[in-house]
């Protein structure tokens, strides 16, 4: 509500239609994408966890991302929910970025290649299987080691490059 009394124009998504209720002001969209294509910035309520995975999909439309967190640690959360009066720094413009890297995992194995996109890291795990398992491991199509591991199962190939976009998590400052 706090942004909409600053004039801010506000959108859900309608799945959390039935949380908010019938409320002046706010508008709905059907799906993440094109809530985060239609904002400014963005707002995610959750954990660090919540904020990483909406990140992906802001980094790629290129808008900030500012996390409350609601989670457990956040460590990557810009704000507490104690602290929602900073949003004002949000409209006014008093926050600087946080730039990280967004990178794109793919995964070789027979013939099958999957694609990840993934802000902060990326986690690779055996699954239910447990025997030993040669990787080929590449950074931006250069190839930096060859692992033998019985932590990650059935893969032949890695690789792992930035691909030129930045998730952009907001920081505001707690001085007034």
């Amino acid at each position: 509500l706090r942004m909409l009394e600053k004039g801010a124009e506000v959108l859900y998504l309608s799945s959390t239609s039935q949380l908010m209720g019938d409320m002046t002001g706010i508008a709905y969209r059907d799906n993440i994408t094109q809530l985060v294509n239609e904002s400014d910035a963005v707002l995610a309520f959750g954990g660090d966890g919540t904020l990483i995975k909406l990140a992906r999909t802001c980094a790629i439309a290129k808008k900030p991302v500012l996390g409350i967190n609601f989670g457990h640690l956040g460590f990557v959360a810009g704000l507490e929910p104690s602290q929602l009066d900073m949003l004002d720094k949000l409209i006014t413009g008093e926050y600087t970025l946080d730039r990280r890297n967004v990178l794109k995992l793919s995964i070789k194995s027979d013939d099958t290649v999957s694609n990840f996109i993934a802000v902060n890291d990326i986690v690779v795990s055996r699954g239910a299987c447990s025997r030993i398992v040669k990787l080929n491991v590449f950074l931006n199509g250069e190839k930096i080691n060859d692992l033998k591991t019985d932590e990650i199962a059935q893969i032949q190939n890695i690789v792992c490059r930035e691909i030129g976009v930045t998730a952009d998590l907001v920081h505001i400052s707690m001085k007034k």
